[in-house]
């Protein structure tokens, strides 16, 4: 859903965006990307005032304006070009949405939902930098994201969220919003001890410090240590990702100790005590891949003809 009124004004905290009102292209989250996105109207040059309002956009920005196909979803212009506090990136206001440029990442579009998210850590003058991306859809776990200079800016169900640096980077060694951690349920937060930083997601957690680096939580460990108080446990912070120890059984090393549990990410698919056998599976032995909907490949007319 996108809320109608000027981004400058009328913003929902957390406002679930799990759908675009344009179809939308999905980028890679990696360098490259940043730096392609820079080219895209690098030359464009020129102004034009935008009938029927009065203001006039340049350069950039109004290639961005003239790129998009239908700008009902965008609304009229409420602002001129706008110079950003840096003095160097440029800005102009739109019913429904904001146009944001920068020499050295292009000029994107940010929907009001993004806009929120991207306020709470400080605009371009904040971790994130400018956007490089418009937003886009993703999948299969469906959601929707935006690429910034220095981080990512994540929304679903669960609100619109904002990961950037360490924790951003180990994230994607676990594939992001479409692996194990799922969408992220919070920004980046400070922990109580002034040191660590920490974001929650649908999966579990990565925590950082300047001493441990980033590290993901998950499943009963992750469990383990906040009953036990988290970072101010005796175990202090994680200094390793979790490790394998097969079947389901992972280890993870702590300042202070070593914790290890089941990896109830995986469990319910696993062992669903909902799951039930089809009747005509009961008592065969198995030779195929198990599926519900698949049947045994013995034909239960074999037995009679013995």
């Amino acid at each position: 859903m996108i809320y109608e009124g000027n981004t400058q004004d009328e913003v929902l905290h957390g406002s679930p965006w799990t759908s675009l009102p344009y179809e939308s292209e999905e980028f890679s989250d990696t360098e490259a990307t940043r730096k392609l996105a820079a080219t895209a109207f690098e030359d464009a040059q020129g102004c034009r005032v935008i009938a029927p309002t009065q203001y006039e956009l340049c350069g950039a920005i109004l290639a961005k304006y003239d790129s998009i196909a239908s700008k009902d979803w965008l609304g009229q212009p409420t602002s001129g070009m706008i110079v950003n506090a840096d003095g160097v990136g440029m800005c102009a206001h739109f019913e429904k949405a904001s146009i944001y440029w920068h020499p050295e990442v292009g000029a994107a579009v940010v929907l009001p939902e993004a806009m929120e998210a991207w306020g709470r850590s400080g605009y371009e003058a904040g971790p994130l930098g400018y956007p490089v991306t418009d937003a886009f859809v993703v999948g299969p776990i469906p959601g929707v994201k935006q690429l910034f200079a220095n981080g990512t800016i994540y929304g679903n169900e669960d609100g619109v969220h904002v990961v950037h640096g360490p924790i951003l980077e180990k994230y994607n060694e676990y594939d992001g919003e479409q692996g194990k951690l799922a969408f992220p349920m919070s920004d980046e937060l400070g922990s109580p001890d002034g040191v660590g930083r920490f974001n929650s997601f649908q999966g579990g957690m990565i925590y950082w410090t300047p001493r441990t680096d980033a590290h993901p939580l998950f499943g009963e460990i992750l469990d383990i240590w906040s009953e036990q108080g988290y970072e101010t446990s005796s175990y202090g912070y994680p200094t390793a990702d979790p490790k394998d120890l097969g079947l389901l059984q992972l280890e993870q090393n702590f300042e202070q100790g070593v914790l290890s549990g089941i990896d109830n990410w995986a469990a319910p698919y696993m062992f669903d005590p909902t799951f039930q056998v089809p009747e005509d599976q009961l008592g065969k032995e198995i030779t195929v891949a198990f599926e519900v909907d698949l049947p045994s490949d013995i034909d239960p007319d074999d037995d009679a003809e013995d």
